[in-house]
């Protein structure tokens, strides 16, 4: 509906059944956690990192009325995000480092739910909280890429041929890796996470 509505092109093909099952997903989900209604969905966030002259600028899923976050994810492999996975989130640290801007007294505690897409949807629900620890990782990081952006250094690190949008790659200018030399390999500005 969203699509027709804006008369905007799919750039990726998507399965004839992918949006009733996306919408079954979402409906039990609807009827498992009941939002509440103090909740703010997709809410924008704006906020710096000293050394870097530009704002870090992003969208939360859900910001929770008790200051923590939602973020919604899809999948059409069960269970393939584990607590792990969810604990290493680079966008979960980002998003707790605007919550905490806030408040600088509290942790924000981030809600991943997985929403299984397929024939039996399905949720999962995981819990994490980042620590100051986290967050200087995170703030070195974002200087590091921002860095490496002036510079013209920062390359793609995707696996060769397995891409799913390498027009998209080549269109917002990501380079291809470098391949070794004869000094060993070409040094990559990649972030390294966690």
């Amino acid at each position: 509906a969203l699509v027709k509505c804006w008369r905007a092109k799919v750039l990726v093909p998507v399965r004839s059944t992918a949006l009733s099952e996306a919408l079954k997903a979402v409906q039990q989900y609807a009827s498992e956690v009941r939002p509440h209604t103090l909740d703010v969905p997709d809410k924008k966030f704006e906020f710096r990192v000293p050394g870097v002259p530009i704002p870090i600028i992003g969208y939360i899923d859900v910001r929770n009325r008790d200051f923590g976050f939602r973020e919604f994810k899809s999948t059409s492999f069960p269970h393939s995000w584990t607590q792990e996975k969810v604990d290493n989130e680079f966008q979960a640290t980002v998003y707790a480092m605007h919550c905490r801007e806030d408040d600088t007294s509290r942790n924000p505690e981030a809600r991943y739910t997985i929403l299984g897409l397929g024939a039996e949807p399905g949720i999962q629900q995981f819990k994490t909280r980042r620590t100051d620890n986290d967050f200087l990782r995170a703030r070195a990081t974002i200087r590091g890429v921002y860095q490496s952006m002036k510079q013209d250094r920062l390359e793609a690190h995707c696996e060769s041929g397995k891409c799913p949008f390498p027009s998209q790659c080549k269109a917002f200018g990501y380079k291809e890796p470098k391949s070794r030399n004869a000094n060993g390999p070409v040094l990559s500005t990649r972030p390294a996470w966690p």
